[in-house]
């Protein structure tokens, strides 16, 4: 009987695990008109006052990329300009489906906001505790910094 609770419950968390990243996922698509990525330019991800990532076009004319948010998470948007901007183009997608940008590569600095609010969206596992960071000490243990 144990095995065929694991089965299911292994069944389940195959078949809808993407959903429920998908449900904290920020998406960015982005363009290069001339095909040769974005030169230097970049959007960096700020995180309750801490850049926690960034997302840029290494090479080819478009890709896509995402961040995983945690409910409560304060995040801007901020562009950090390269060589030849004027071939860039992106948009970035809340988890919620709302346009957060979209458009050319804007001036530099921080172009776009958003608080993000999903109480299924916890930190990731292992994540450091910071004093941003939410946390139910009855469910767990984690490291301070």
């Amino acid at each position: 009987m144990k095995n065929l609770y694991f089965l299911i419950l292994s069944l389940i968390a195959v078949l809808f695990g993407n959903e429920v990243n998908a449900q904290c996922d920020y998406t960015i698509s982005m363009q290069d008109s001339w095909g040769d990525g974005w030169n230097g330019g970049a959007v960096s991800i700020i995180a309750n006052g801490s850049v926690v990532g960034s997302w840029s076009l290494g090479s080819g004319s478009s890709g896509s990329d995402t961040y995983s948010a945690a409910d409560g998470d304060e995040l801007e948007f901020s562009w950090t300009t390269g060589s030849y901007d004027s071939e860039i183009s992106f948009n970035i997608i809340s988890p919620s489906g709302m346009l957060i940008y979209d458009g050319p590569a804007p001036p530099a600095g921080i172009f776009g906001v958003d608080v993000f609010s999903n109480p299924a969206c916890g930190p990731p596992a292992g994540a450091p505790i910071t004093s941003n960071t939410c946390y139910d000490f009855s469910s767990g243990t984690g490291d301070f910094t």
